[in-house]
């Protein structure tokens, strides 16, 4: 899962912004709509936000090993 921002509009006129963890595009606006939040902006993660580990460990390419200190 990725972390996307997003800008919109609550049930009561105020504009809200958030992250929120999720598979794609589609899955955020499903997000927002369930809390009553009408989608303004959504920004997908950039390369420097994403956990590159997480990413490969997701589609099964890489190993769970942890870092040394």
């Amino acid at each position: 899962m990725a972390k996307f921002k997003y800008e919109g509009i609550d049930a009561t006129g105020v504009l809200v912004k958030g992250d929120v963890e999720a598979e794609n595009e589609k899955d955020v606006r499903k997000y927002l709509r369930a809390n009553n939040i009408r989608a303004k902006k959504i920004s997908p993660p950039s390369l420097l936000e994403m956990d590159i580990n997480q990413w490969l460990l997701e589609r099964g390419i890489g190993n769970n090993v942890p870092l040394k200190t």
